[in-house]
């Protein structure tokens, strides 16, 4: 597992130390993602409500991938991200691109989007945003949940179940071609298994 944290741009808020950061330049296991995110996972507000959403989106699609890799991304939050032409967007891009690019580099997103009480009007901008960026060639993965733990860890399950089914469905859909389909043969039997035990 890795962990990015995402905030908001330093100009909205200069005493943050940073905009997007990798907790886990190498992978970890479950139990040590646990003990980052205990050590890490603290919350800091910015100037206004939105946060650099896809800035945190870029940087875990530009992460060092390990070649054969199985890549999953799950996107959770509390904000909406700035459009490409806000200035504290620091990407300049919104969530169909990232969306694309996702696509492109065969990375499928999970999203979850918590409905924050302070911030009901981010709620229909948050949703938009979310949900495209969790498109994925097999389905949509998208929750918005209410800001309440077991209401999260049960959205994170039914995502990754249904990416789980998906990838069933492509195993026994014959796929044209290996080029034409990244889900084949060995890869679609790993990933599989793999979402499988996580899910468990």
């Amino acid at each position: 597992f890795g962990l990015i944290g995402y905030r908001d741009h330093r100009d909205s808020t200069p005493e943050f130390e940073f905009v997007t950061k990798n907790f886990t330049p190498r992978l970890v296991s479950r139990d040590q993602l646990v003990k980052v995110i205990e050590q890490f996972g603290k919350t800091k507000d910015g100037g206004d409500y939105p946060e650099d959403v896809f800035a945190g989106v870029q940087e875990g699609l530009n992460s060092n991938w390990d070649p054969g890799a199985i890549k999953l991304l799950f996107l959770i939050g509390d904000a909406s991200g700035h459009e490409p032409s806000h200035r504290f967007s620091s990407t300049g891009k919104d969530a169909r691109a990232l969306r694309h690019l996702a696509t492109e580099q065969g990375i499928n997103i999970g999203a979850i989007y918590i409905k924050s009480t302070r911030a009901t009007q981010d709620w229909p901008i948050g949703f938009e945003q979310f949900r495209r960026l969790a498109e994925n060639p097999g389905g949509t993965n998208f929750r918005a949940v209410d800001e309440v733990a077991n209401e999260i860890k049960n959205a994170v399950l039914e995502v990754t179940t249904e990416m789980r089914e998906q990838i069933r469905k492509m195993q026994v859909t014959p796929a044209p071609s290996t080029s034409a389909n990244p889900f084949s043969g060995a890869f679609r039997a790993a990933l599989v298994e793999f979402i499988g035990k996580a899910t468990e």
